[in-house]
């Protein structure tokens, strides 16, 4: 019996973490939009993206960006699968060297005309770590892919990608982030 590994990961990462779950979520409004490849149009082409900061019940806070995917949501085995990842704060100078390291290479292949695919790092994240990755969709058109991964698996087919314009507004949203600067309203406050 084959084993699903895009299910596997999250079942054991839920299994790890049973105990903890988000206690509070706040959307933020951001101008950032993820991008997921479509093959009928036969390009990448933005998504309804969410950012939200979250206070997990162990009392860590995570920052989630979620993709809706075309079609929606779906569901394997009675698993809701997004694409999503949560970030950690502690790790945010780490994000920031990976997102510095896309700007670098951008331009390289932009100079050169080069079109590659390949890992440029990881960096921890709630519940597993984030793997990063530069993707040429031709040789003018370069994106940042972000993986979430654990147990030694990653999952590319749920991974966000982020335009070079995208990768400004992330960069933005983690370095205010880091500052403390980022405004979360208490909506329980106002809407009651």
């Amino acid at each position: 019996m084959e084993i699903n590994m895009r299910i596997l990961i999250p079942v054991l990462a839920f299994t790890l973490t049973a105990c903890t779950s988000v206690s509070q979520s706040t959307r933020l409004s951001t101008g950032l939009e993820a991008v997921e490849f479509n093959s009928i149009a036969s390009g990448y082409l933005p998504r309804p993206t969410f950012v939200s900061l979250e206070m997990m019940s162990d009392g860590q806070e995570a920052l989630a960006i979620q993709m809706d995917q075309v079609g929606n949501t779906r569901y394997e085995y009675g698993i809701d699968v997004h694409h999503q990842f949560r970030m950690l704060p502690s790790a945010v100078p780490e994000y920031l060297t990976l997102l510095d390291q896309y700007d670098r290479w951008r331009e390289t292949a932009i100079d050169r005309g080069d079109a590659i695919t390949r890992e440029m790092g990881r960096a921890p994240a709630w519940n597993g770590e984030l793997k990063f990755e530069f993707h040429s969709g031709n040789a003018q058109r370069h994106y940042l892919l972000v993986s979430f991964c654990a147990v030694g698996t990653c999952l590319d087919d749920e991974s966000l990608g982020f335009d070079s314009v995208n990768v400004g507004r992330l960069r933005q949203i983690l370095t205010d982030w880091q500052a403390g600067e980022l405004q979360s309203l208490n909506v329980d406050a106002i809407y009651n």
